[in-house]
């Protein structure tokens, strides 16, 4: 079936307009060009064109998010594999850049840091309430259960 210019055109502008935000993965492309109602032939042919131009790579994209991440919004692994995933990541991939991002990184330290700040924001709870709210926070943060426990007891001094 051959593929209108116009339809191509149009859906290459919502491609390149959706790229201009920031950097995304080739699962989100996707999902946008099927959004505003383009074929799969049109988007197929509209990914191939953004990857060969070095639009779209999924692993340059894994690595940036991840740095971008740790150095903006500290997370744990957990969540960034999470993130990852869900933006279509294939899962060597985001286990690669996980890797390289976390290289150097004490995560315990990153864990230790959140909790210090967070727990200004607890003045006048009893130490249970705090503790509770701390592992709640670190977990949700995408820090182990070991890694949160281990911050959440230097913090607090137990």
């Amino acid at each position: 079936m051959a593929i209108d210019d116009n339809e191509l055109n149009r859906a290459k502008d919502v491609a390149y307009r959706f790229l201009s935000y920031r950097p995304r993965s080739e699962r989100e492309v996707i999902r946008r060009l099927k959004l505003k109602g383009f074929t799969k032939d049109t988007v197929e042919k509209v990914i191939n064109t953004l990857e060969k131009y070095g639009y779209i790579d999924d692993a340059k994209f894994a690595f940036d998010w991840a740095k971008y991440r740790l150095q903006n919004k500290p997370i744990g692994k957990n969540r960034l594999i999470r993130e990852l995933r869900e933006k279509g990541i294939a899962s060597d991939i985001i286990h690669g850049a996980v890797d390289e991002t976390y290289e150097n990184i004490d995560e315990s330290e990153i864990a230790r840091e959140l909790a210090k700040k967070k727990i200004r924001s607890y003045k006048g709870l009893g130490d249970r309430i705090i503790q509770r709210r701390l592992f709640a926070f670190l977990l949700r943060r995408g820090f182990s259960i070991e890694t949160s426990k281990r911050a959440i007891n230097e913090v607090l001094g137990l």
